[in-house]
């Protein structure tokens, strides 16, 4: 029996499922995705996926396949290096991948009728609900592979960071976190958080009581100059701005290497972190020199 595709249905479909996929690789990378850049994305996916009312060969399928999922990967996380860019098409294509290994063991266990899965692109004449549960489920799953393969707050995890402000260096226990999406609006680049009395040798003492301060519309200390940036945030009271200082450069040193970024910016936080004094953004790595 020869199965109807409806190309609305197929479009919708498929960019709820392009979404998902984001989502997930984003989860997987630990690299957060840009919610703008998701949206396009998904939008593009699901239009993508019309490619089923054409019959390519073989190999054209597969660059089909892998040119698509390149240029989802760089709307979604628009990632400013070739390692972040390979870091987040591989978890992007191999959630694809997972997906559909799902979808083709429900066809082989279930047999339904009317399914269709070809060059990335699903179809069913099923019960839309039960599809997206399929989707759902392999998300979950993806979620909690993230959580037992991420890193937070082992021993392990931590790392040796020193922040160096007008030639003094402080050297401070940092701790790359995931939850961690904080970005300057001037620069458009990530920002740390540091416990302010870890920092307090960095700045004078009206500097400090000015940083230690929640209100963000007292008298500025002239020293601070430039070098002082309001970056807003959402916490469970709700939306805030967070006084954050751009230092000379950030030196961090992991069980990987060494690396350094220049002009880092870095909240001040006036409680304990915990763990560490200073969390670091999965993106920091990305933008070392």
């Amino acid at each position: 029996m020869q199965t109807v595709i409806y190309a609305d249905v197929l479009v919708a479909l498929n960019t709820v499922l392009t979404y998902l996929l984001l989502c997930a690789a984003s989860a997987v990378s630990r690299v957060p995705n840009r919610t703008l850049g998701t949206v396009a994305a998904s939008l593009l996916g699901g239009a993508s996926s019309l490619i089923v009312f054409v019959d390519l060969p073989a190999a054209a399928s597969v660059a089909y396949r892998v040119g698509t999922a390149a240029l989802l990967t760089f709307l979604a996380f628009l990632p400013k290096k070739p390692k972040s860019f390979l870091k987040t098409f591989a978890a992007f294509f191999g959630a694809g991948f997972l997906f559909g290994g799902a979808i083709l063991a429900v066809e082989w266990a279930f047999h339904p009728a009317g399914m269709i899965y070809r060059s990335g692109a699903i179809y069913f004449d099923v019960n839309i609900m039960f599809l997206l549960a399929v989707s759902l489920g392999v998300y979950g799953l993806l979620l909690v592979a993230e959580h037992f393969l991420r890193r937070r707050t082992a021993q392990g995890d931590l790392c040796e960071a020193t922040l160096w402000l007008r030639g003094s260096g402080v050297r401070l226990t940092a701790l790359c976190d995931s939850g961690n999406t904080l970005r300057d609006p001037l620069t458009g680049r990530s920002v740390c958080i540091g416990e302010a009395d870890a920092l307090a040798p960095l700045f004078t003492g009206e500097e400090l009581r000015y940083l230690r301060e929640s209100a963000v519309g007292g008298e500025i200390p002239p020293s601070l100059g430039r070098r002082l940036h309001l970056v807003p945030c959402r916490t469970v009271g709700g939306n805030a701005l967070l006084k954050a200082v751009v230092c000379d450069r950030l030196d961090v040193t992991d069980g990987r290497g060494a690396y350094c970024v220049a002009r880092a910016a870095v909240a001040i936080s006036p409680r304990p972190l915990g763990t560490c004094e200073l969390l670091l953004s999965c993106e920091t790595k990305e933008e070392s020199a």
